[in-house]
């Protein structure tokens, strides 16, 4: 690794020149169009060298890069769609609803914002909250349902729905809101 990283001129330039085309294809998928994922582009980067000295220390600086390119996308979908913030508040209350992702197409969020925001979410819970996700946001399972799909006592489901609520409230928080 410290071969790559010669100087600090060279550093950002080598990982632009290795991972700014699939950078480019991160923001172009979820803005659709050439010159916004170009500026997304440009931010990613832009961003990079504010971090360098952090992020020639990093143990994965593609996936920084990669991370980031869906962070700069996302907030640029807001942009342009003169979208309001993602707030804790909204979603404490959105989580409220039996079907928060009909809530949020309720607050005037886009499709590609919710499915961003979905497959963001969907990242870091593990198999069982996945699932269970699943089967209440997007099956609109009701909480019987729930415990019946997954062999559990109905207790057990709610306690499992409030558990990943508030993990969804924080990976909301850590994800999206500044």
């Amino acid at each position: 690794m410290g071969l790559f990283y010669k100087n600090d001129n060279g550093f950002i330039e080598s990982l632009y020149d290795q991972y700014g085309n699939e950078i480019y294809m991160i923001c172009f998928s979820y803005i659709k169009n050439k010159l916004d994922a170009e500026d997304c582009l440009q931010e990613v980067f832009c961003r990079a060298i504010s971090k360098m000295n952090d992020l020639k220390n990093h143990p994965a600086p593609d996936k920084w890069l990669f991370v980031t390119a869906r962070l700069v996308s996302f907030e640029k979908l807001r942009t342009i769609n003169n979208r309001r913030e993602v707030s804790i508040n909204d979603f404490e209350t959105i989580l409220q609803s039996e079907t928060f992702e009909d809530e949020l197409f309720k607050q005037q969020y886009t499709d590609e914002e919710i499915i961003i925001l979905r497959n963001d979410i969907l990242e870091k819970l593990n198999e069982k909250e996945r699932e269970l996700y699943i089967l209440r946001y997007i099956d609109k399972s009701d909480v019987t349902g729930i415990s019946s799909r997954l062999n559990v006592s109905y207790s057990n489901a709610t306690t499992r729905l409030s558990r990943l609520k508030a993990k969804i409230i924080k990976l909301a928080a850590e994800l999206f809101c500044d």
